[in-house]
């Protein structure tokens, strides 16, 4: 008995009760001074977060050390405006908000390993942090609007009991006051429950005039202090905790070294170098790997590191000494207010300071930001400090969750073992054996690719159209470097990929890749939630380049490519994919027909290509010969690594695919997916866009149209098993297209891959009344008003942005921004969704004439005719206009004799002839209908594109809101 007592004994005893202080930030110094090797959080009520950041950051900025957390309770997080970022910390931030003052954000310093959780209680914001090796924080905000407490209780019973660890921390302001003796039945239930869980209260000081209201409740085996800190950013005080770690905390980050290349050196190095072996017919293979062990032993030689000190640094750098000079005495100012409160003069003194110490920090927070903008020396400067002063700066979308809590270097392994793997066996699942492919020679081209050797002049200006922010492969050579030699190696660059040419060769250095994992969607532990976007050597670029220009010239030259393709093609963008399948679909439609849209999702088809299938392909069309032999090679023989942070895996062979990355590989896969499109199929047209197709099918009624589709996606799904791409069904989903006063009758569709059709196991497509289809929505009605929803949504998100900015930045600088920003977002694919009545297209010309209205610091009620002539920037509908005349402009050839008749100018385009005022809401009607009626004011039609597109802005910003709406009558 007295042995388990002893044991109980010891149990309790681990549970230890923090040290508790309360002071101002002077004194906090010097007691987080004597801690040593400590984890340190803070936490503040901030009532706002996108009003008192500043504040905030001001106030902790007296302190002599960073925070390794931040918990910030009560933040009024709202969807359209972004979580306000911090240098060297990754933010956490809840995106449950039960009313408007609702919002949790965590910032963590990069170095610290934090997983997040966020629970889905009714009464309250909760935010679980958990912190390796073994510390959980539970970041909590109870509104005090909320009555029953009984809920919140059994709440936090729920989450409590859930998580498993030796150290946890319940932070955050509750709003029920624990200070003894106040004799609150919700605080006595309250710390009844925190006991009943092995908690106890870490301080029981007042945090908000003279009741405790913000807990730091504690169950820890750890030596732990609380400081509460005198606060002026809102009427709560801060709390720091300071956790006293046993062991050094294991720092995930890369060592903070940089590496700095001696360019001047590295060149006089290059121009010593010896390239006589080039002319000495040895062959390619060779030849490029010494060429490319000079240039790298150049770079590598003159390369030197640099460790970057880890002093600290200034979260905000235009918090100056007299800033903080200003918030320390307006702090003494509060100190003394707090002691005396009915001291009327020291109120009015207290009140006049803080006033004055809030003006100082936006005015220096301002001229800072201007100074930012104004020293930046080039766009990426530009940008980098409009993300800053915007809080925009997105993080980076990178592995680590793959390699997280995990052996780092198995994990590396893994990764590149499934990115090298992912096409053989996904095409063995289809196959059951390897390579069951049957080379057809059916369709041959007569036509032979012939492959003409560069010359100096091409190879210098291939060297010269380089990218220079392009990441460095495994050689390390930067393509600006390559720039910076081309007078020493245009010759013998040019000599060797002669004798690639000439024998048919592709060098194994330019054949080896890193692999960088970028994110896609999805769970961020997933690999398969990754693509794997190859980072390639710079002269493997060029060499690419070079054989990607003859190669594109073939195909357009003897159209080998369907028309139905339109991705990676000169002249053809999302736009015509789009434009083109709305077209078809109104088409049928009007003429009282059913239509039926597939959409396919193939599974990783890039990584998925079969090399031989392809290989075969290139022969049929016409490559021959060496020709054929240099893209066997290019194929063939390939070698990737992966890299996440500094750890790289080893040399994986890839046996299947084109790489992602490369410049070849878009043209390698429409050679290899143009068979799809040339398919004998009946009552329908394919769209597709590299791996994104689209299937129309139509007919009279929609029995009719589900045999013809089931029979179409049958042969379709047949040719993507011949040719090893995998068609995700589960993803793949289908729209019945249909009028607004049309009857549909719902259909049940499949693509069958079994053998007989009455035994037949084939799963149902997903059906969809909306599809995301390369950035459009469409929805089955056409109607624009889903996708006029989504755009409006990102429109109101970015006025937040120029809010901030337009304090900061000039207003070309806002116009630069706005065309980046705004007029990508709602002029992509405008001629195509654009026409939408009236009544939907509305809310986005609202959401857009605010924008402009806070960017220009126009009031609410300023006249929008006058806001779009000062702005010289088109409404939403006149944008629409403007590119559909444009565009139907490219497309108008110029006929002399439609100019002939001087008295009256005709109609330079026969009118579309449609039945259906449906049909007259779309492209297809309005951009002859807009062509011909706009000329025949402006008379455009004889004039050249840059001249049409001045004379058409002009006149439509002449026009107001009813006057553009009348166009369309």
């Amino acid at each position: 008995m007295a042995r388990f007592t002893d044991n109980i004994n010891n149990d309790i005893d681990n549970i230890t009760v923090a040290t508790a202080y309360s002071c101002d930030i002077k004194n906090c110094n010097d007691l987080v001074k004597k801690s040593g090797n400590s984890l340190k959080i803070i936490t503040q009520n901030i009532r706002s977060v996108y009003k008192n950041i500043d504040a905030f950051l001001a106030h902790i900025a007296r302190l002599y050390f960073d925070p390794d957390i931040i918990i910030l309770t009560e933040c009024w997080l709202n969807d359209n405006k972004p979580i306000p970022s911090l240098k060297d910390y990754n933010s956490y931030f809840t995106k449950k908000c039960l009313n408007q003052n609702d919002g949790i954000i965590i910032y963590a310093k990069q170095n610290i390993n934090c997983e997040i959780e966020e629970p889905n209680p009714k009464d309250a914001n909760f935010l679980l942090a958990k912190i390796v090796p073994d510390i959980v924080l539970l970041a909590i905000y109870r509104s005090p609007s909320f009555y029953y407490t009984e809920r919140f209780l059994n709440a936090l019973n729920d989450i409590v009991k859930s998580i498993s660890s030796k150290n946890i921390f319940l932070i955050g302001d509750i709003n029920i006051d624990i200070k003894p003796g106040n004799g609150d039945r919700n605080s006595n239930s309250y710390l009844n429950l925190t006991s009943e869980l092995g908690f106890l209260p870490g301080h029981t000081y007042p945090t908000r005039l003279s009741n405790c209201l913000d807990h730091v409740m504690v169950k820890t085996v750890l030596q732990t202090s609380v400081i509460v800190i005198n606060s002026t950013v809102t009427d709560h005080d801060s709390i720091l905790i300071n956790l006293s770690l046993n062991s050094k905390r294991t720092n995930t980050q890369c060592p903070s070294i940089v590496e700095r290349v001696n360019f001047s050196e590295a060149i006089k190095y290059v121009e010593l170098a010896d390239f006589t072996f080039m002319t000495n017919k040895q062959d390619a293979e060779s030849a490029a790997t010494r060429f490319v062990e000079i240039l790298s032993s150049a770079i590598k030689a003159n390369t030197e590191k640099v460790r970057v000190p880890r002093r600290k640094k200034s979260l905000k750098p235009w918090m100056t000494p007299g800033l903080l000079r200003c918030i320390r005495h307006r702090d003494k100012l509060h100190l003394n207010l707090k002691r005396d409160p009915q001291n009327e003069i020291l109120k009015i003194t207290y009140k006049r300071y803080r006033n004055f110490c809030c003006s100082l920090l936006r005015k220096l927070k301002r001229e800072h930001d201007k100074f930012l903008l104004k020293s930046a020396k080039s766009n990426k400067e530009t940008w980098a400090a409009i993300k800053y002063v915007t809080d925009s700066s997105s993080k980076k979308s990178s592995a680590d969750e793959l390699i997280r809590n995990c052996n780092v270097l198995d994990a590396v392994e893994d990764i590149n073992s499934y990115f090298s793997n992912v096409g053989r066996e996904l095409a063995e699942k289809l196959t059951g054996c390897k390579y069951n492919y049957k080379c057809t020679r059916s369709n041959c081209l007569t036509n032979s690719f012939v492959l003409m050797p560069p010359d100096e002049a091409e190879v210098e200006s291939l060297i010269l159209s380089s990218k220079n922010d392009c990441a460095t492969g495994w050689d390390s050579i930067p393509a600006r470097f390559l720039k910076m030699v081309r007078h020493v190696i245009v010759s013998p660059l040019t000599i060797l990929f002669q004798t690639c040419v000439r024998e048919g060769c592709f060098p194994k250095v330019f054949k080896r890749s890193l692999i960088t994992p970028v994110h896609k969607g999805g769970a961020r532990d997933c690999v398969a939630n990754y693509r794997p976007i190859s980072v390639l050597t710079a002269l493997s670029k060029i060499l690419e380049k070079m054989l990607n220009v003859r190669l594109i010239q073939f195909l357009n030259r003897y159209n080998i490519l369907s028309s139905s393709q339109f991705g990676f093609r000169m002249g053809m963008s999302t736009e015509d994919a789009v434009g083109s399948l709305v077209e078809f679909v109104t088409e049928k439609l009007d003429r009282k027909k059913k239509c039926l849209g597939v959409f396919l999702d193939l599974a990783k088809a890039f990584d998925t290509v079969s090399i031989p299938i392809l290989v075969d392909k290139l022969e049929r069309i016409g490559i021959r010969d060496s020709a054929l032999l240099i893209f066997k090679d290019f194929l063939s023989g390939r070698v990737q690594r992966v890299k996440i942070n500094n750890y790289i895996s080893s040399d994986a062979n890839v046996t299947f695919g084109v790489p992602q990355g490369s410049i070849l590989g878009p043209s390698l896969f429409l050679i290899y997916i143009n068979d799809l499109c040339n398919l004998s199929l009946t009552s329908c047209r394919l769209f597709t866009y590299a791996d994104d197709t689209a299937i129309v099918f139509y007919g009279d009624t929609w029995t009719e149209i589900q045999n013809i589709a089931e029979s179409g996606l049958q042969k379709v799904a047949r040719w993507l098993r011949e040719n090893l791409l995998t068609l995700n069904i589960s993803k793949t989903s289908y729209i019945q297209f249909q009028t607004i006063n049309s009857h549909m009758t719902d259909i049940n569709l499949k693509i069958h891959i079994c053998v007989s059709e009455r035994n037949c196991t084939c799963i149902n497509i997903t059906k969809s009344n909306t599809i995301n289809y390369l950035g459009i929505e469409l929805d089955n009605k056409l109607s624009w008003l889903p996708h006029i929803e989504i755009i409006t949504a990102r429109t109101r998100k970015l006025i937040w942005t120029f809010k901030k900015l337009r304090y900061a930045a000039e207003f070309e600088l806002l116009r630069t921004v706005y065309f980046a920003l705004v007029k990508s977002v709602i002029g992509y694919c405008v001629s195509v969704w654009g026409g939408a009545c009236k009544s939907h297209l509305i809310q986005l010309e609202r959401a857009h004439r605010s924008l402009l209205k806070v960017m220009t610091f126009k009031p609410f009620r300023f006249s929008t005719t006058l806001l779009y002539k000062q702005c010289e920037l088109l409404s939403v509908r006149q944008l629409f206009v403007f590119n559909i005349i444009a565009k139907q402009h490219v497309h108008t050839p110029y006929n002399p004799e439609v100019c002939s008749n001087k008295r009256c100018i005709p109609n330079v385009l026969p009118t579309a002839k449609f039945r259906t005022t449906f049909a007259r809401r779309q492209r297809a009607y309005l951009s002859v209908f807009l062509y011909n009626k706009i000329n025949k004011k402006l008379n455009f039609y004889p004039l050249s594109l840059h001249d049409c597109k001045s004379i058409v802005k002009t006149w439509l910003l002449s026009l107001n809101y009813e006057e553009t709406e009348d166009l369309f009558n």
